[in-house]
């Protein structure tokens, strides 16, 4: 199976031992006369079939940031590792942690992880797939770090409270109206916290969460459709922009507030050579109230796209991962934080979902947001390869039915009427540059 973006130099090749060995895939790559082998690894797809990948690259050279740490494999069997999250330690950010989800049927459940990839904790809680953190809620009676995720095998969304060690500990459920999927978590200015979940019908949800005690309850509030598969989304908590990735069409921003309704604005599609099919995860990295970058992962050719945070989100670069010969593939979530975690760490951390290792199972790779710099010139000297696509407002489809049962009319708000969010006040000091929210 070969996928390449056209009009691009980048190419990712997979050809399973069934059909190629790894001396003829090289063969074959080797006659297409434009490519270079950068390297190839067995690995195993989603049902543990053992296969052979090559990542190619093209002798004009594309965008490569180099991960310095990786998790061991998840457990459970096949591609079962899916999306990770930062929690920052303000106190102590080289003592900050990485929390990763296990989609697995039997092993599934919630891994922490040092910066050193170490594992720290994990909870059997069941087939979690995609998580978030928000930081100071209120939480009985104190504020409180907060780690959320959807929970495959419940179809709800799980929260966690994070203790000051990074550990996680249970903090109620919320049953969601429909198969979970993607997560997220919205907290406008320190304020109400939200959590939105998707499903692979491309329904989305948003929940208002209330503590209660030690724990959390949640109301649905809002209910719309993207229109096919959707999982990866991230809120900006300071604009006021939700950000989804229909997987087989491409990124679309909403309004992030419950009144925001289904108007929405496309920022980018797969049409393009910047995403290739299935788009998935996305990430914020701040450099100030409103300015940063988005993050997208172009799950069909393994690279990653990278956008403006303000405005409509112009396109600025794509690169791909790898170090020591083992390329990152078919990433699934992505979280990132501006944070300075010290040493190598000091512009951020970028860490990334990837399906292939030479395990049975995949794992995180842990990326200095300092090589992702150097692979895209996001320090101010390139202006970028070319305008986004146009921002015009797109019909969003109808809502798509719930599973569970409607809220009272009373509250569920009214579309709004514009396609993008206005400008929200700026984040308070748990939702700034930093403290990631994603």
């Amino acid at each position: 199976m070969e996928t390449r973006k056209s009009g691009s130099s980048r190419v990712v090749v997979a050809a399973f031992a069934a059909l190629f060995s790894l001396t003829g895939l090289s063969s074959l790559l080797a006659a297409r006369g434009d490519d270079a082998v950068v390297s190839t690894k067995r690995v195993r797809d989603k049902r543990g079939e053992v296969a052979v990948e090559a990542v190619t690259q093209s002798a004009a050279g594309d965008g490569v940031a180099a991960w310095t740490a990786q998790t061991p494999p998840v457990a459970g069997g096949g591609d079962v590792a899916d999306d990770p999250a930062i929690w920052v330690d303000e106190g102590n950010p080289s003592a900050s942690v990485v929390i990763g989800t296990d989609k697995d049927r039997s092993d599934g459940g919630l891994y922490v992880y040092g910066l050193d990839g170490s594992e720290r904790q994990h909870l059997s809680v069941g087939r979690m797939n995609n998580v978030d953190v928000r930081y100071g809620v209120e939480l009985g009676g104190a504020p409180a770090d907060v780690a959320g995720a959807s929970n495959r095998t419940t179809d709800s969304i799980d929260l966690f409270r994070v203790a000051r060690d990074g550990t996680l500990a249970e903090a109620g459920s919320v049953q969601a109206g429909f198969p979970v999927y993607g997560f997220c978590f919205y907290r406008p200015d320190g304020g109400r916290l939200y959590a939105f979940v998707t499903s692979e019908r491309g329904e989305v949800e948003q929940y208002a969460l209330t503590a209660d005690g030690g724990s959390f309850t949640g109301e649905r509030v809002r209910a719309f459709s993207v229109g096919s598969s959707s999982e990866g989304c991230v809120a900006d908590d300071a604009s006021g922009a939700l950000y989804v990735a229909e997987e087989g069409r491409g990124i679309w921003r909403y309004g992030a507030d419950p009144t925001s309704g289904s108007a929405r604005t496309q920022v980018d599609d797969v049409s393009t050579d910047r995403l290739a099919p299935d788009v998935e995860g996305l990430a914020i990295y701040e450099t100030g109230a409103s300015t940063g970058y988005l993050v997208a992962s172009s799950q069909g050719d393994s690279t990653f796209a990278v956008y403006e945070r303000a405005g409509a989100n112009r396109y600025l670069g794509s690169f791909r991962i790898e170090a020591d010969g083992d390329a990152v593939t078919q990433t699934d979530g992505i979280a990132v934080t501006s944070a300075n975690l010290g040493g190598e760490l000091a512009s951020g951390l970028l860490v990334v979902h990837d399906a292939s290792t030479d395990a049975a199972t995949s794992n995180y790779k842990l990326v200095p947001w300092a090589n992702v710099e150097g692979a895209v010139a996001l320090d101010g000297s390139s202006p970028g390869p070319g305008p986004a696509p146009s921002p015009a407002p797109s019909p969003a489809p109808s809502p798509a039915p719930s599973a569970a049962p409607s809220p009272a009319p009373s509250t569920v708000p009214s579309p709004a009427p514009s396609a993008a969010p206005s400008p929200g006040p700026s984040p308070s000091p748990g939702a700034g540059p930093g403290r990631p929210s994603a």
